[in-house]
């Protein structure tokens, strides 16, 4: 009688997962384009309005990422029923077109220095209506990271070794790290510091 015996057959890292990297090149893709728009809403304010509001392009994509967060938090048993892919097509597609908006808008809003309701009203809208763009990318930043958390932790730490490798040298170790922090702080805070 022949022996039974089991063989198994190791799957390469390549065809075990092949979208190993589309997670994490969407994930860049998507921060570069909401960095840009931030960088292009800087100059447009810059000029549409007056240089002192240049730099509320900054509070308005931390407004919108944080907000689309809660968002996602508040109402995550209602977006669980979308997988990622789902609401990830949805929210990219509408954010194309909000963007569109939230220029036209932006564009077309002649705010002035007086100290008057209506320019208070105009700038309100400006700012709602450039944050919804960001919004849309928190609450798709959220999901992601919160459905995905593990796929992208390893994603990140693969891509990190990959980077350590090509520069020839590899991520320092905890404890080489300690050790050359204590030795550059002077002796007699060493105990001040190690003791925390």
């Amino acid at each position: 009688m022949p022996d039974s015996t089991l063989v198994l057959q190791l799957e390469s890292p390549v065809t075990a997962r092949p979208e190993t990297w589309r997670l994490p090149l969407v994930i860049a893709i998507i921060s570069c384009a909401s960095l840009l728009l931030e960088l292009a809403l800087t100059r447009l304010f810059s000029v549409v309005l007056f240089y002192h509001f240049a730099f509320l392009a900054i509070s308005v994509a931390l407004l919108g990422l944080g907000a689309g967060g809660v968002f996602a938090h508040i109402f995550r048993h209602r977006l669980s029923r979308w997988t990622v892919d789902q609401l990830g097509g949805v929210l990219l597609s509408a954010n194309a077109l909000v963007i569109l908006g939230m220029l036209e808008v932006v564009l077309h809003s002649a705010v002035s220095l007086n100290l008057e309701l209506r320019n208070f009203e105009k700038l309100s809208l400006l700012y709602i209506a450039a944050a919804i763009p960001f919004f849309i990318t928190g609450l798709l930043f959220s999901i992601v990271f919160a459905r995905e958390s593990e796929q992208v932790a390893l994603s990140s730490l693969n891509a990190i070794k990959t980077l350590a490798g090509m520069s020839g040298g590899q991520p320092p170790k905890a404890a080489d790290v300690t050790s050359r922090t204590t030795n550059a702080i002077p002796s007699r805070r060493k105990s001040t510091i190690l003791r925390y």
